[in-house]
């Protein structure tokens, strides 16, 4: 076993992307992943080791506005084929918004409903080697007043949609 390979795989053969690595690969790309309208997908995120740098930069930069906190997590997805990992990304996520957020100082009785949502809702198991057709997401729409609207789309949708806006 090499290096590398006893340092970033676990016993269920999942490669884990050492922490330095991911803050190296969030830098080249800060400017659109620590913007919270922007979309942010991490195809087989695993235990969500991007996904949780890529929530501690956006809170970071917005501070205590548990509006923005929201609406940035409503543009965070993550897709992995192992429920296990999905599990765990989402609870790393939450446990990183209960300490920028202390439940006990919640502004507003729908932020944590809203969290547990999106969790729910952007961070799924599927496998992205099938049929990208058959998978489905919701696309967020943050009407203000910590009110959203959703529209479910296949990924398959969504990355068309994400290329024309790009080009």
């Amino acid at each position: 076993m090499n290096h590398y390979t006893s340092h970033v795989c676990n016993p269920r053969n999942n490669i884990q992307t050492p922490p330095a690595v991911v803050k190296k690969m969030c830098n080249m790309t800060n400017g659109h992943i620590s913007n919270i309208y922007n979309r942010v997908l991490e195809p087989g995120c695993g235990s969500g080791n991007f996904l949780v740098e890529i929530l501690y930069r956006r809170l970071t930069s917005i501070g205590n506005d548990p509006e923005k906190a929201l609406i940035s997590l409503s543009t965070i997805y993550g897709i992995d084929i192992s429920e296990e990992n999905i599990t765990t990304a989402r609870s790393r996520l939450h446990d990183m918004l209960e300490e920028h957020f202390p439940q006990a100082q919640t502004p507003d009785y729908r932020f944590w409903p809203s969290v547990d949502l999106f969790l729910r809702s952007n961070i799924i198991c599927a496998d992205l080697l099938g049929d990208l057709s058959q998978v489905c997401i919701v696309d967020w729409t943050y009407s203000g007043d910590l009110e959203f609207h959703g529209e479910s789309v296949t990924f398959q949708q969504l990355m068309l949609s994400s290329r024309k806006d790009n080009c």
